[in-house]
């Protein structure tokens, strides 16, 4: 059964630096499945209503208790709201199509917030969780953003893993758990199984395709594309590398310790195991000042001056 527009929406949930985008280019070869670089086009859409981590100058709280109070007199209320909520998001989805598609992929990793409500928006939707290894989700972030950006991604290791977990969980089978690293070992055996659960018939020669699919924006993983010409398993041992200074093994340790149980057992990650792998890998002496710095740096914009302007911005707008 087919959401509003003819197309039925594929939500791709997933942490940050873990392959969607990868996952992403492989599943558009197919000719039933379209799709854009990251979209982000359901966060402002679904916090109408209100929600964690919603923010805005004009005071997303009030704003939000208004809309909810229109919904209130509605006819229909919610669920009327949501239906309209749902023609609008896959009315774009439409509005972006360059071929016949039936599905219309939408991969944005911090989803993992709204995927709830973006199961009760579209009744009809499938999902895919894709899990990554801690060690090289941890070491990919680092690799791109350096290390001020830590205090950033460790929202996405901690409260981030628990909330995806959860959403593979509790969707049941309109979910496929996906490993980034089973993708990496069999491109073609994971496509095929992610099509199958989507109910499309495939053939193997259309992952060949994956590094021609146009995304049509920047947002998404800047440097595999660039980096490899097929499908490479070489990101399964890059972290090692990346992670053998001193202060980063120390913070992919904290990662570790407080990543989501169920996310593991759901990817067969052993948190014991890991810890293992990191304390094995090659180390380079010393400390790293500048990844120190670094660090610091950030965690004072993010606990500090961070918090500090967001309330001040708060005391203007939410009165």
């Amino acid at each position: 059964m087919k959401e509003a527009n003819g197309l039925t929406p594929i939500f791709l949930l997933s942490l940050p630096r873990t392959g969607s985008t990868l996952l992403q280019r492989i599943l558009m070869t197919h000719p039933q499945v379209e799709s854009i670089g990251e979209p982000w086009l359901l966060l402002p859409v679904v916090t109408l209503l209100g929600g964690p981590g919603a923010r805005a100058r004009y005071g997303h709280q009030v704003a939000s208790e208004a809309v909810a109070d229109l919904v209130h007199v509605m006819p229909g209320g919610r669920a009327t709201f949501r239906r309209l909520q749902a023609e609008f998001v896959t009315g774009v989805y439409a509005s972006l199509l360059r071929k016949p598609a039936t599905f219309f992929l939408d991969k944005t990793p911090r989803y993992y917030y709204i995927a709830e409500e973006v199961a009760e928006i579209f009744p009809d939707a499938r999902f895919i969780v894709l899990l990554r290894s801690p060690l090289g989700v941890v070491a990919s972030n680092i690799a791109l953003h350096g290390m001020r950006g830590v205090p950033v991604y460790q929202e996405d290791w901690i409260q981030g893993s628990k909330l995806l977990a959860a959403a593979a969980t509790s969707l049941g089978s309109r979910a496929i758990v996906v490993r980034f690293e089973d993708l990496l070992d069999d491109p073609v055996a994971i496509a095929g199984r992610v099509w199958k659960f989507l109910d499309l018939t495939w053939s193997s020669e259309l992952i060949s395709q994956y590094r021609e699919q146009d995304l049509r924006n920047d947002r998404g993983d800047p440097i595999g594309p660039r980096v490899y010409s097929e499908v490479s398993r070489d990101p399964l041992t890059k972290w090692k590398n990346e992670l053998a200074d001193v202060v980063r093994r120390r913070v992919a340790q904290h990662a570790i310790a407080h990543w989501d149980e169920l996310y593991l057992q759901l990817g067969s990650y052993s948190r014991p195991e890991l810890l293992v792998q990191l304390q094995g890998a090659t180390r380079r002496g010393g400390h790293n000042t500048r990844d120190l710095v670094d660090y610091v740096g950030g965690q004072v914009w993010r606990n500090g001056v961070r918090p500090l302007l967001k309330g001040w911005e708060a005391g203007r707008w939410d009165d």
